[in-house]
């Protein structure tokens, strides 16, 4: 008998529509899983011609837009996530092989008017190992399956068997290298504020995504530089790929901590290139970090926003470089100019002197700037500006974003 203290809609929203109570959590009474079982017992296996299927039916809904199709998610983990139907570890081979065989299907289904993304991978153990590896109790190297492909890691095998592909079909199955990332340091996912070091770890987690000069607090315990890490793999293995993270979270939805580590995040995408990223899960309507969002999106709450702009270079020197950071944009026809600057520091005010450097265009600021700012009361307008000539002092609160928009 299947244990029933938990169930399929044990940890679902209230009125969930989806789950079915009488469903069991494969797990038998005794605390022992349920093996052996028939894989279609409650799965029907996927066909290539089911997989066209769903991408012509995806096309004909949506005939003015290049839809993403995702192939695989979490693989290295299936033998715990999918135990019912996949119990034994996924292998490189079986990895790169369902690219090979859907994404080709996907491309001709499509008639190359969609792009193709994969393999999802969990987390840190899941860029380089795959689940045959985690199984036997590996996790960055030294696994039977990745001894036995060179001691090349998994997401360099995806990326070059994708590359052998084209090179010889002259056709591109993969268009997104796509990953999922989550802070391993304490306290980085929730909005528990009442440890000021898990508060830190908090604030400091996108520094992960790019610098090479933090070690992880965590487990992990090496720099992860993700996005550089993860484009400087493309460049020699597969050029032209994009790079995505589809599953991220950097804390939870109500603290100030969580919002602020939020909205440096989406800073850091545009600055270094990501394609695309998506939170999981999405935050509930009024949600304090919605305003991480917001920043960028619905600044004055009539619609401005930061969209039509791209990462612009300026001279800054921070009160406390060690808990301020600043990025800056420029609009494409170079009217505007964006400076969005975060204070992490959990005690104390601080500046930011931003300055146009020489070789900006001669572009010159005109007039006052306007500032909106984020802090745990809110997202509001905060006043103006007046600049120096080429450059400006933006006043931060302790835990707060500010976002300074120039007319030039």
């Amino acid at each position: 008998m299947v244990n029933k203290k938990t169930n399929e809609c044990t940890n679902q929203p209230s009125g969930c529509t989806w789950c079915a109570k009488d469903a069991g959590n494969g797990v038998w009474v005794n605390g022992s899983n349920v093996v052996g079982n028939d894989p279609t017992d409650a799965s029907i296996p996927i066909t290539t011609d089911g997989a066209a299927g769903f991408v012509q039916a995806v096309m004909k809904a949506y005939p003015n837009n290049a839809p993403v199709f995702s192939i695989d998610n979490e693989p290295t983990l299936w033998q715990d996530t999918h135990r019912d139907v996949h119990p034994k570890g996924s292998t490189y081979d079986e990895i790169a092989g369902d690219l090979t065989t859907y994404g080709a299907a996907i491309k001709k289904a499509c008639n190359n008017n969609c792009l193709v993304a994969g393999y999802s991978a969990w987390g840190w153990c899941g860029y380089f190992e795959d689940g045959y590896d985690h199984k036997a109790g590996f996790c960055t190297g030294g696994g039977p399956d990745y001894k036995a492909k060179g001691n090349v890691p998994l997401n360099a095998y995806y990326l070059q068997q994708a590359a052998a592909y084209e090179k010889a079909n002259n056709q591109r199955i993969l268009d997104i290298m796509d990953v999922h990332y989550y802070p391993q340091a304490a306290g980085a996912r929730s909005c528990d504020e009442s440890n000021t070091t898990q508060n830190m770890y908090r604030l400091d987690a996108p520094r992960s995504l790019y610098d090479y000069s933090y070690t992880d607090p965590s487990w992990i315990n090496t720099p992860i530089a993700l996005i550089p890490r993860y484009r400087n793999l493309i460049s020699q293995a597969y050029p032209n790929t994009k790079f995505s993270i589809s599953e991220y979270t950097f804390g939870g939805d109500n603290c100030i901590t969580s919002t602020v580590a939020h909205s440096e995040a989406l800073a850091i995408f545009a600055t270094y290139g990501v394609f695309a990223a998506t939170r999981w899960s999405k935050p509930n309507p009024g949600a304090m970090v919605t305003n991480a969002f917001n920043i960028f999106t619905n600044y004055d709450g009539k619609g401005s926003n930061i969209y039509d702009s791209q990462p612009f270079a300026v001279n800054v020197k921070d009160s406390n470089v060690e808990v301020v950071t600043t990025y800056s944009f420029i609009a494409k026809d170079k009217s505007k100019m964006f400076v969005v600057s975060y204070n992490k520091d959990q005690n104390n005010d601080n500046t930011v002197n931003v300055q146009l450097t020489n070789n900006n265009d001669n572009l010159k600021i005109n007039g006052d700037l306007s500032v909106y700012g984020v802090d745990a009361t809110g997202l509001k307008y905060i006043g103006t500006v007046t600049p120096n000539q080429s450059s400006f002092t933006l006043s931060l609160p302790k835990l707060s974003i500010r976002l300074a928009i120039a007319n030039l």
